[in-house]
């Protein structure tokens, strides 16, 4: 289950099609409308990263509580 633990950054997402800013993102992000980061560090500038799976699951349109 080695994707279980994989993340994604913002620089991957990017490459992966993403096509919003960071502001936008995270409007989505406080509004339910895509998955929440994984932050690594306490200060407001601290690393961020989302679960590959998730981030699939996102772009597929489909339900990421249905075991694959």
């Amino acid at each position: 289950m080695f994707e279980e633990r994989m993340l994604v950054d913002w620089k991957t997402l990017k490459k992966l099609g993403w096509p919003y800013s960071r502001a936008h993102t995270w409007r989505m992000i406080n509004a339910g409308r895509f998955p929440a980061p994984q932050k690594f560090g306490e200060h407001p500038g601290s690393r961020v990263a989302w679960r590959w799976k998730e981030v699939r699951h996102f772009f597929d349109g489909t339900d990421p509580t249905i075991a694959d």
